[in-house]
């Protein structure tokens, strides 16, 4: 009993608060009741341990968002190697990370439950301590809506753990676990206080509390309870945030999210927000997050801020802005960094620009850390409870005035029409001239405008291939002039498409019946909620999840380009099990799934590479060379190549003479396993003066390193995106490679040589072991209110195989498991 209650209570002792703005530490020497909840201080202290499980790696600290939210119809993870895990709908009850999001919220409930039962002890105002109660209230409720909506029936516990050895209980029914959320809100909306009491929106507020009862009556209303006089109470609830006069749009959609990097807040829009602080690198106060480092716009610039650019946005999400929608080139960037440059390198190809909706660059803090930040998390918009009531209203008596003017205040912010009235919202290539070498200057002139519109050009074999805006400018007066000019090439022309005062105002197609009104609302809320953790929940109530990720695997499949066609994965792997996280998975001794290897990092195989390649304009022969090392220190630079011994190993590997996409063949590796370091992988490219000869031009179309294990399967050390390439210059800086975030490496050559000088540049990968495998994993079958009566997989080659079936239920206080295992030989 003695070692249960202090493993329950020590997890109060923490070193740092969510609710940064009112409370302090704990005191070191808390271990249980008894000798705490002595006075106002010490109950307020414990209530930011109720917050505090909000900030951690299972929850908003990263996982919740990064793997369970990355993969819907707006975007996927863009890492071509991630066969397995959350990311691509391919694990099991196993996963740790299912396992992480069920043991952080119960920690979450057990603090509540500690707290709630001990709140009458101290003596204080009875004004404070209701205060106390309903943020406790709401928070144990909040909690247990995440629990019911990854895991169905969850275990209801209402009161502090009390032993260790408690039996397993029964998962409480999902209508009864929605009813104790209910009256939990429904009494915290009594008792806590307005969000003006704060001016900040890290605490639960009355706003806050309306607003996520509007959102738990939504869930409620649609799948899988469907219980559809739920649309009532959400417009109700919703309405009364409308109401209360306290909440307005902030006229720059962008501006909520720079608050956010920048610790800044605008209780106006930003009602609910689970709050950061710090960045490891400075003493006081640190509790991180890590929006804009995982996912944002790539790039290694410590002054910007390093972001690792995991997360790309979908054809489908960037199809459906409208091109005077502000919000697409904000939330899915139009450029990365080059490498750890400060330079943007802008993107042409939508599958291929990364989630932009929270920038590094923004941040005040520094120096700033590489991998975790203070940029608070937003969980409750004013702009979601206006779509929220037109959702409501709609699903009870179809559309009205009222529902259609809160859907166009809010497409109206995105397009900017507040702040900049009439601006540009495309630049149109009329003629592309020819002859272009180098990107071009693209000036905006004239208009009569109060800020000028900027763009950048593209080139494709001499033309002039698209032109981006980097800024839309504001309030025009007619139409301006576009100017291209350069240093080569002639003949490119473009003119201007201006935005209207009611473009983007939705027509009378989109509001015609409750039917055309429901889905322009889901196309709504994913233009303007897109990355913020609401899309799986949404996708899922409505009963479409399924349905809209078979779609966007089926864009990918036939519309996205070479390097992103894996962005289908999954899509492909999703089946309606998905709707809820997994509680029984089998692994079936195949190769993949066996049990004994689901920790195994590394084997030993045989280590495999193989790309594509393209060469243009080509003169100069032997000007590509592939080279490997083991002792490569991992110091890019000049002196670092110098240092380290290099094997060519250019014969092993078939390059392109001029046919796109030449395939290298596969080559060995086995021999570079010997030294037991890891290795690096280099291009280097080397072209020399010549007065007739030209310097070509190459492109990295794929790379990849397997590791063939002895069982059969392929584990991918790496393929192109992940490969981490860093560009070196030796020898002239005017010639270099270009890296893009897809890692397709492009290095071009000098064109007619007569005035050339002598080039050497390389690119050197990311170390590698070349005996790393990823881990096995099962195959997830049955949830928490699925029915299972039996499984049947038929083996196709004769062998014996060891079937490994994994129960997962709960406890009071962890989940525990059961785990049986079959052996079984497949006959000729």
């Amino acid at each position: 009993m003695k070692i249960k209650l202090s493993l329950l209570l020590l997890v109060f002792v923490f070193s740092i608060s969510s609710c940064k703005k009112y409370l302090e530490v704990l005191p070191k020497d808390f271990v249980s009741p008894e000798n705490y909840f002595n006075n106002e201080t010490e109950l307020n202290t414990a209530l930011v341990g109720v917050y505090d499980i909000m900030g951690s790696s299972a929850l908003y600290g990263e996982i919740l968002w990064s793997q369970f939210e990355v993969a819907t119809d707006e975007s996927f993870y863009r890492q071509s190697t991630t066969t397995l895990g959350v990311q691509v709908y391919n694990y099991d009850s196993n996963n740790s990370s299912v396992a992480g999001i069920w043991k952080a919220l119960y920690a979450g409930i057990e603090r509540a439950n500690i707290l709630l039962a001990n709140i009458d002890k101290p003596s204080m105002p009875e004004a404070n301590r209701s205060v106390v109660r309903g943020e406790a209230l709401f928070l144990r409720a909040y909690y247990y809506y995440l629990l019911t909506s990854n895991f169905g029936d969850v275990p209801l516990i209402l009161e502090p753990t009390k032993s260790v050895n408690n039996p397993e209980i029964a998962r409480t029914p999902l209508k009864e676990v929605y009813g104790q959320i209910l009256s939990d809100m429904t009494t915290a909306e009594g008792l806590v206080k307005p969000i003006t009491a704060y001016n900040f929106a890290g605490r639960v507020s009355k706003s806050a509390v309306q607003g996520i009862l509007a959102r738990v009556c939504l869930k409620m209303a649609g799948n899988p309870l469907n219980d559809k006089t739920k649309y009532a109470d959400a417009a109700k609830w919703a309405k009364m945030v409308i109401n209360s006069g306290l909440h307005s749009l902030n006229p720059s959609y962008e501006q909520i999210f720079i608050n956010h990097m920048q610790d800044k807040y605008d209780i106006k829009e930003g009602i609910w927000e689970v709050e950061f602080t710090g960045n490891l690198l400075q003493s006081g106060v640190n509790e991180t997050g890590r929006l804009g480092v995982l996912g944002g716009l790539a790039g290694t610039n410590d002054e910007i801020g390093n972001s690792y650019g995991q997360w790309n946005g979908t054809r489908v999400l960037y199809d459906i802005y409208k091109p005077q929608d502000l919000r697409r080139d904000w939330n899915i960037g139009s450029y990365y960094y080059s490498g750890a440059t400060k330079t943007k390198v802008f993107q042409t190809v939508a599958e291929a620009k990364s989630v932009g909706k929270w920038r590094r660059e923004y941040e005040l803090l520094t120096p700033k850390n590489r991998n975790y930040n203070g940029a608070n998390f937003p969980l409750l918009r004013y702009s979601d409870v206006l779509l929220m009531y037109a959702e409501a209203q709609n699903e009870i008596s179809g559309p009205d005035a009222e529902s259609i003017n809160y859907v166009n205040l809010v497409r109206q912010r995105g397009a900017g029409k507040i702040l900049n009235g009439t601006n540009i919202y495309a630049v149109n290539i009329v003629n592309g001239g020819s002859g272009y070498t180098t990107v071009p200057n693209v000036t905006i002139n004239g208009g009569g405008f109060t800020t000028q519109a900027t763009a950048t050009a593209a080139i494709a074999n001499g033309r002039v291939s698209a032109i981006t805006i980097v800024t839309p400018g504001a309030f025009y007066t007619s139409v301006p002039t576009v100017t291209i000019s350069g240093t080569s090439g002639a003949g490119a022309t473009a003119n201007v498409s201006l935005s209207t005062a009611t473009d983007a105002d939705l027509i009378p197609a989109e509001t015609a019946n409750q039917t055309a009104f429901r889905s322009t609302i889901i196309d709504e809320r994913s233009r303007e909620l897109c990355y913020e953790g609401l899309r799986r929940g949404d996708l899922i109530r409505w009963g479409i999840f399924v349905e809209r990720m078979k779609n966007s695997a089926s864009v990918a499949t036939l519309r996205y380009i070479a390097a992103f066609k894996y962005a289908s994965r999954p899509g492909d792997n999703i089946s309606e099990k998905h709707n809820l996280l997994p509680i029984i998975s089998v692994y079936r001794g195949i190769a993949g799934e066996n049990y004994d290897f689901k920790n195994r990092i590394t084997a030993e195989g045989l280590p495999q590479l193989n790309f594509t390649t393209l060469v243009q304009n080509t003169g100069e022969t032997n000007t590509l060379r592939l080279m490997a090392s083991t002792n490569f220190t991992g110091k890019y630079d000049v002196a670092g190549i110098a240092a380290a011994s290099w094997t060519d190993i250019t014969s092993r590997a078939t390059l392109s003479t001029g046919t796109d996409n030449t395939a290298s063949g596969t080559i060995d590796l086995s021999d570079f396993k010997g030294a037991g370091k890891p290795l690096y992988l280099a291009f280097k490219y080397q072209g020399y003066f010549h007065p007739t000869l030209k310097q070509p031009s190459w492109f990295l179309r794929t790379f990849n390193v397997n590791n063939v294990l002895p069982e059969g399967r392929t584990s991918v050390i790496t393929a192109i995106g992940q490969v981490g390439w860093v560009g070196v210059d030796v020898k002239n800086p005017t010639v270099v490679w270009g890296v893009p975030a897809t890692g397709q490496a492009t290095i071009n050559g000098t064109g007619a040589d007569a005035v050339n000088e002598d080039n050497e540049d390389w690119i050197i990968s990311r170390p590698f072991n070349l005996s790393s495998v990823s881990t096995d994993t099962g195959l997830g079958l049955k949830t928490a209110t699925t029915y299972l009566a039996n499984y049947t997989y038929a083996y196709t080659i004769p062998g014996t195989y060891t079937v490994t079936f994994i129960a997962t239920n709960a406890s009071r206080d962890e989940d525990s498991q059961v785990i049986k295992q079959v052996k079984l030989t497949v006959e000729p």
